[in-house]
């Protein structure tokens, strides 16, 4: 019994590391939207594209009432796990961690933690 215990933990462990090497980190992250009671624009929305081995550039925007702040970033990931680096010169500037999954990203944030959906942009 005790083999068949630890058999099942080895497969699960292969099971989830092969879900994480085949994990996409490239696509759209966001949870931009629009407020129909102030009329402001809130949220943020990253694009994620693939520019070397583990390295991505990250077009980031950051909206808090107004017309999105947007800055370019690089971030590298290995295992779902990234860090985002916004250059000096923009109000995003700074490292950011997260988490990337199949269905969004968490992003954690000076003002707190967000989780960006994948899927399409706000502005399509």
């Amino acid at each position: 019994m005790k083999r068949l215990a630890i058999f099942a933990a080895l497969i699960l462990s292969a099971a989830v590391v092969a879900a994480q090497a085949d994990l996409r980190i490239s696509g759209i992250f966001s949870n931009l939207h629009y407020s129909d009671e102030s009329g402001d624009l809130g949220g943020w929305e990253i694009l994620v594209i693939p520019s070397g081995a583990s390295t991505y550039t990250a077009v980031v925007q950051l909206s808090e009432g107004e017309a999105p702040t947007v800055a370019v970033g690089t971030l590298v990931a290995k295992a779902g796990r990234f860090t985002l680096t916004i250059p000096p010169g923009s109000t995003l500037s700074g490292t950011y961690k997260g988490v990337i999954t199949a269905k969004d990203m968490r992003l954690e944030t000076p003002a707190g933690p967000e989780t960006l959906l994948r899927g399409k942009s706000y502005w399509q």
